[in-house]
């Protein structure tokens, strides 16, 4: 996306912030297709008191409209674009309390997989809305490159956490939910797993408490397996994050081993601080080494070998991942340093230690008085009045 382009569209959701009751839109960033924004709401003090992402999607091809989510009995029988489709059936399945999941007045609060809030569709204007939630700490590329910046590795505790809640979200791109799979659902492939595509939400846990829960988000590429269909990639994806069954021209299916790859490639890519070794190897047929030189256990580097092993018939399947890694994270031994489920001791002593993760603080957090507007990356934002309420349904308000 040219810059100017970038521009007009954050003009677009600055304007539709206003005009829906919110006090402020600030750009969050934009890509290939649209741009992210967070909207905001403050209090009679000037505090904020909800924030929220929305990120519009521009459609250039009227035929990209036609790809929407199969399933729309898990949709609420309203066809959805693919992202935004795939999106709503997590947010309905997991709407259900579950012991998987810890609640809140809020919804889930560490599922992995990023929730939506609500979604519209702007035809005549070329393009969709996502009302996503907002996850203040940003994302594995940008925490990628602080530690590269710093010159330090990733803890291997937070590398943990993020590997259980990535296999999880395969597991719930497989079948749905974690205890079993859902009647009538069919494997979500993601298409492209990488660190932008993690991001860091809030800390509110009570396993891994100390860390931000990463969540998997950017359904765009999504792929929804069908018995009558053979699932052959077509190309899409970046290339760098692409298992060896996504290549283009591969006479192999993908699968749900698949997204494992993906999981392992990433988690690896946090290992090596490293995001262009998939690619590299990709270009040499062969798996990216887990080398025996990384600064982490070989409990960690056996495993994140067995994701991103070449063939997907000898892939570790996704629950098999799940038990080994409660296996690793738990009981005497454990790996991650009392990190998962954190005593006192370990929580009073964390600021100071090499556990604690170098993320840049939440520039909107609730209570916090509402930073002024800066410059670039997006002009013109202009501050509205304060909403009426908590009703998302303000957000998709549009100007006649």
């Amino acid at each position: 996306m040219i810059e100017l382009q970038a521009k007009e569209y954050q003009a677009v959701q600055t304007a539709h912030a206003r005009d829906g009751g919110w006090a402020a839109s600030r750009g969050l960033g934009s890509g290939g297709q649209g741009v992210v924004s967070a909207w905001i709401n403050i209090d009679q003090h000037g505090s904020i008191k909800e924030r929220i992402a929305v990120k519009d999607t521009y459609l250039e091809d009227k035929d990209e409209w036609d790809n929407v989510y199969p399933l729309v009995q898990f949709t609420g029988w309203k066809a959805c674009v693919i992202e935004a489709g795939a999106l709503k059936a997590f947010h309905e399945l997991n709407a259900q309390p579950r012991k998987e999941f810890v609640q809140s007045l809020r919804g889930l609060v560490n599922n992995p997989i990023i929730d939506i809030r609500d979604y519209q569709e702007f035809v005549s204007e070329g393009f969709f809305r996502m009302a996503l939630e907002y996850c203040p700490f940003g994302d594995l590329e940008e925490l990628c490159n602080i530690y590269l910046e710093e010159g330090r590795v990733i803890p291997e505790p937070f590398i943990w956490c993020l590997f259980a809640h990535l296999a999880d979200a395969a597991l719930l791109m497989e079948q749905g939910d974690l205890r079993h799979s859902v009647a009538g659902w069919r494997t979500i492939v993601h298409r492209d797993m990488k660190t932008a595509n993690v991001f860091l939400g809030e800390r509110s846990s009570p396993e891994y408490s100390l860390f931000p829960v990463p969540k998997l988000g950017d359904f765009g590429l999504t792929y929804v397996i069908s018995p009558a269909h053979e699932a052959y990639n077509n190309g899409g994806g970046t290339e760098a994050s692409r298992a060896p069954e996504a290549l283009e021209n591969s006479y192999v299916e993908m699968s749900t081993k698949t997204n494992v790859y993906g999981v392992g490639l990433i988690v690896l890519n946090l290992m090596t601080l490293d995001d262009s070794i998939g690619m590299i190897y990709l270009d040499l047929r062969e798996p990216p080494p887990v080398e025996d030189s990384l600064p982490y256990s070989n409990t960690l580097k056996n495993l994140v070998r067995r994701c991103v092993t070449w063939g997907p018939s000898r892939r570790i399947d996704v629950q098999t991942l799940r038990k080994e890694i409660q296996q690793a994270t738990s009981g005497p031994g454990e790996h991650t340093n009392g990190y998962r489920y954190p005593s006192q001791a370990v929580a009073n002593g964390h600021a100071g230690s090499d556990a604690a993760l170098l993320i840049r603080g939440d520039k909107y957090a609730v209570n916090l008085a509402l930073p002024p507007e800066t410059p670039p990356p997006t002009p013109g934002n202009q501050e509205g009045e304060e909403s009426d309420g908590d009703d998302l349904n303000s957000l998709m308000k549009m100007e006649e």
